[in-house]
């Protein structure tokens, strides 16, 4: 099947000079996986629940971390699992509760449970340390990227109050800091905010690329760039329009925080009906995550849960319109490669699947 082109064809810049704007060629993403693993194999035995993060490393081989049974799975190319590690608890080579996964250097992988553990896997799926996450950190707000810079939210204050006669809610605010070369910590943020606790409600996110700083907020039309050091180098916009949050859309919100918060079936029956007494904001968040690529580019999605398919914008310096990448059905991206976008979906059934579809990228990009 000939490949869809997924980006329109943008309209060639009126004016030509320094000044003018780059154009962009159509981006592609093959119509089919090239890869497409399912939460079952086809003995029927379950091999994953809940994938909540997914690198490919070099060598072809996807890592996958399953919250549901706490284990850290390795695929090789075509999808056979060839390794399982881990277990829940909180000993060593145990994981509780895992919240984050990334590769971060080189072939490297990091895991982030609910203790704030960091555990690192070598290519060959030996666990070559664990510990403590050596500064206070917020949640999963943690990035990195390949060449080893991690970026980190933390000291989070407030945030706590809600007006519960106007749902008025206080906003938390953070700072950022930057470890460099397995060096420390340092705070190169001061003052960010964070979050606002309620569905759809304000949530900052982080990306890291070898020289860059990236933080998104949702709800401004633009990712703010610092240099690793924190100086502010200027905003990337993100060019699209304001959406009406809809009865669907928020329950679907509603549900996604539950699912990050409460870890059994029965404590997400028992809240969902105190959260969904929260009315719903009037628009929708501007993006959804944030994201550097294998080419230090920044990205976000800007699809919505619900959405049919997931929509992602290359947030390119000098490009406007800017392109928007569409996978063709709803997937949560996990990582952005060269030439391929990684992620997860659930079918008709409602099981996961980690999915591979291969992109192509206008020259130059």
């Amino acid at each position: 099947m000939r490949p869809i082109a997924v980006a329109l064809l943008l309209a060639v810049a009126c004016c030509r000079g320094a000044s003018s704007p780059t154009v962009l060629a159509d981006w592609e993403v093959d119509p089919q996986p090239i890869l497409d693993i399912s939460g079952t194999n086809q003995s029927g035995h379950p091999v994953f629940g809940d994938p909540i993060g997914a690198t490919r490393l070099s060598n072809g081989m996807i890592v996958v971390a399953d919250r549901s049974e706490s284990v850290i799975l390795l695929f090789d190319s075509s999808g056979t699992v060839i390794r399982s590690i881990g277990r829940k608890g909180s000993g060593p080579g145990e994981f509780e509760d895992m919240l984050w996964l990334r590769r971060c250097t080189l072939d490297s992988v990091f895991v982030m449970d609910r203790l704030l553990r960091l555990t690192v896997i070598s290519p060959n799926g030996a666990i070559v340390r664990q510990g403590a996450f050596p500064i206070p950190l917020h949640d999963d707000r943690l990035a990195c990227s390949k060449s080893g810079t991690f970026a980190a939210i933390t000291n989070v204050r407030g945030g706590d109050q809600v007006d519960v006669k106007t749902w008025t809610f206080s906003q938390a605010r953070g700072a950022v800091a930057v470890a460099q070369g397995g060096g420390p910590f340092r705070p190169v943020v001061d003052d960010i905010p964070v979050r606002v606790r309620r569905p759809l409600g304000q949530t900052t996110t982080l990306a890291v690329s070898s020289d860059h700083l990236f933080v998104g907020t949702k709800d401004s039309a633009s990712v703010d760039r610092y240099t690793l050091g924190g100086q502010h180098v200027g905003r990337l916009p993100v060019d699209v329009a304001l959406r009406k949050t809809t009865a669907r859309e928020y329950d679907l919100a509603v549900e996604a925080q539950l699912a990050f918060h409460e870890s059994s079936a029965v404590e997400r029956r028992e809240h969902k009906p105190l959260l969904a007494r929260i009315p719903p904001p009037e628009f929708l968040p501007l993006y959804e995550e944030l994201f550097v690529d294998a080419l230090d580019s920044a990205w976000v999605v800007v699809s919505s849960l619900g959405d049919p398919a997931t929509r992602l914008q290359p947030l390119f310096e000098g490009v406007s319109p800017r392109p928007v990448v569409t996978l063709p059905r709803a997937v949560r991206v996990f990582e952005i490669g060269a030439d391929y976008i990684l992620g997860r979906y659930e079918d008709d059934e409602g099981e996961a699947h980690v999915v591979l579809y291969r992109m192509k990228r206008p020259t130059g990009r």
